[in-house]
């Protein structure tokens, strides 16, 4: 059972292609596969699936599901509490050490997994609809892991934000981090690090968040290379004052601006986007971010590596605007600096909006 028909479609075409590879005339049935490359297929699937559908067939198989060169993947959001449970006792927690992947977001399930140290090979965990005591307990057994890697969670209203990003910023071989918040929160504000150095490299934010705090949750991340947030506010006018750090290994961005001012983000820019090559803005409002040449000259200055350059900007009441006014800002963007590195734009009036 998948969760995603593109996903799915994946599957088939790699699973077809692994199986195609073959070219033995001695295979007639599926048994006829040999172990390695069942292995390979099982790959493919989530564990309950291998379980349902292989589990029991015969002793061969058995053997194959519990061998330790296996990769499992634990997907618990579509079973059932009863069905799961047998699940659980029989393919999970016999075989915990050897769980690559953990998909935890059935409420029902989730007080099996309180002790998730003992899967000493886990290398992705995701959590969604956790309640913040399961959350916050998960969080402080994973500091043990050697091998997470991947980590996505979800951030409810009740849970300790700041606990948790401390248990987050401890995970040793941790490279990317995604994290989600519910509608009515946003990321909280950090003091700037002074010795807290985490491994990410990857972080994507889905959710609000000031710029002030995330300029400050940068500082615990200087080996991060990619950078994805959505969406970023700003207090009116507000300066940040301490920037006492910068991104030196930071290459992509890409950021969902809505009521920060060009000039914010413009300090911002030129303290954290030294180093990038690939840059996707999305920004609303504030009009300065169509003027040309103050990308001109941040881009020349502080943005020296940059290959990618990817604006758009959105304009409410449209008609409140000069008709002419819109076509002179973006003929400025036609100049030889643009040209140059072929960095073409567009302007498009729809429903009373203008992008670029």
């Amino acid at each position: 059972m998948l969760n995603n028909c593109a996903d799915d479609d994946g599957k088939v075409k790699k699973l077809r292609g692994t199986l195609l590879t073959t070219n033995n005339p001695d295979i007639r049935i599926f048994e006829d596969i040999s172990n390695e490359l069942l292995k390979e297929v099982f790959e493919y699937f989530d564990g309950y699936e291998i379980y349902y559908s292989f589990f029991n067939l015969n002793k061969r198989f058995q053997n194959l599901l519990t061998s330790s060169t296996l990769r499992i993947k634990i997907h618990t959001s579509f079973i059932s509490k009863r069905i799961f449970q047998k699940y659980y006792t029989h393919f999970i927690e016999p075989y915990k050490h050897r769980i690559k992947s953990l998909y935890l977001s059935n409420p029902c399930t989730m007080h099996l997994f309180s002790d998730i140290s003992q899967y000493s090979q886990l290398e992705n965990l995701l959590l969604e609809n956790t309640e913040s005591q399961y959350l916050e307990n998960i969080l402080l057994h994973i500091t043990s892991l050697t091998n997470l890697s991947s980590l996505v969670i979800h951030i409810n209203d009740n849970s300790n934000q700041i606990q948790i990003y401390n248990q987050i910023f401890l995970l040793r071989t941790l490279k990317y981090c995604k994290i989600s918040f519910d509608k009515n929160m946003q990321l909280k504000q950090l003091p700037i690090s002074t010795n807290i150095s985490s491994s990410i490299e990857h972080l994507v934010i889905i959710g609000k968040c000031y710029l002030i705090e995330l300029h400050n949750f940068l500082s615990y991340l200087p080996h991060l290379y990619r950078l994805s947030v959505k969406y970023i506010n700003a207090v009116y006018n507000q300066i940040i004052e301490n920037y006492s750090f910068i991104s030196n290994k930071l290459t992509f961005v890409s950021l969902k601006l809505d009521t920060v001012k060009f000039a914010n983000f413009e300090e911002f820019a030129k303290n954290h986007f030294n180093q990038v090559k690939q840059c996707y803005i999305s920004t609303t409002r504030d009009m300065t971010y169509l003027e040309a040449n103050k990308w001109e000259q941040l881009i020349i200055s502080y943005m020296p590596y940059l290959q990618i350059f990817n604006l758009q900007h959105t304009i409410k009441n449209f008609c409140d605007y000069p008709e002419d006014i819109f076509e002179t800002l973006f003929n400025d963007f036609n100049s030889q600096f643009w040209q140059d590195r072929q960095w073409l734009f567009r302007y498009e009036p729809n429903s009373g909006e203008y992008q670029q």
